[in-house]
């Protein structure tokens, strides 16, 4: 095998030489394949290139697509944020009991209030998942807008 130990040894040259033939047939077949696959995928690569096309010319038409994402990240923050605030309220909510040898104290939860936080914690997946499908929606339909128009 050919390695950096080995390689400088004159015993080795064949054994190298065998190797690297090996290596570069299965690279040229590789390569081979690759290329293969370029040409079968030549319909779609124009199409590809077609999309972006349209999209250079659409973000030149209506630039202030490219505003939509940074405001509903700072809507998801917003969010998040008021959600945290919430959270803290939610957990601190209960009885507080606090045993003499401890500097800790527990807050101790009833069934009520460990359902609210429970639906609270699963409520922000569905918010932000609101949010990223509401962005997706303003954008699509305002390329669908700007394209058929």
């Amino acid at each position: 095998h050919w390695s950096y130990e080995n390689q400088f040894d004159e015993e080795n040259d064949e054994d190298t030489r065998d190797t690297l033939e090996v290596l570069a047939i299965v690279f040229y077949v590789l390569a081979g394949v690759f290329l293969l696959y370029i040409l079968w995928m030549c319909n779609k690569i124009r199409l590809a290139i077609a999309i972006m096309k349209a999209g250079t010319v659409f973000i030149k038409d209506v630039w202030t697509a490219l505003l939509v994402p940074p405001v509903f990240f700072i809507v998801g923050i917003l969010i998040f944020a008021y959600w945290v605030v919430c959270s803290i309220y939610i957990y601190s909510t209960g009885d507080i009991e606090q045993e003499d040898d401890d500097a800790l104290a527990e807050i101790e939860w009833d069934d009520t209030t460990r359902n609210i936080f429970y639906f609270h914690f699963f409520a922000i997946y569905w918010v932000v998942a609101f949010i990223l499908a509401f962005e997706q929606f303003v954008l699509a339909s305002t390329v669908c807008l700007w394209y058929y128009s």
